[in-house]
């Protein structure tokens, strides 16, 4: 009797080290996956790509600068800026 309770308290912690397991790698995936949404939706947001109405906002935001000359920076859903010489 006393050596089946001690293999069904072996199982049972194995049963609940391996639960936790699963359960703190999902929480990582969620959390992971909620960050990704939330950052997506913040870069592109519409009040952050109508704040860029020029070449250097575009380029000093980070979007692509065109190998063209005159220089171009394109805003995705927005449009290209013409880098302006003086």
């Amino acid at each position: 009797m006393t050596n089946r309770k001690q293999h069904t308290d072996s199982t049972s912690r194995h049963s609940n080290v391996y639960l936790l397991t699963v359960g703190v790698l999902l929480a990582i995936v969620v959390a992971a996956f909620i960050t990704i949404v939330v950052m997506t939706k913040t870069v592109n947001t519409p009040d952050a790509t109508n704040a860029i109405r020029s070449f250097s906002a575009c380029a000093e935001a980070g979007y692509p600068i065109l190998e063209t000359y005159p220089e171009q920076c394109s805003v995705p859903g927005v449009g290209t800026f013409t880098k302006i010489y003086e």
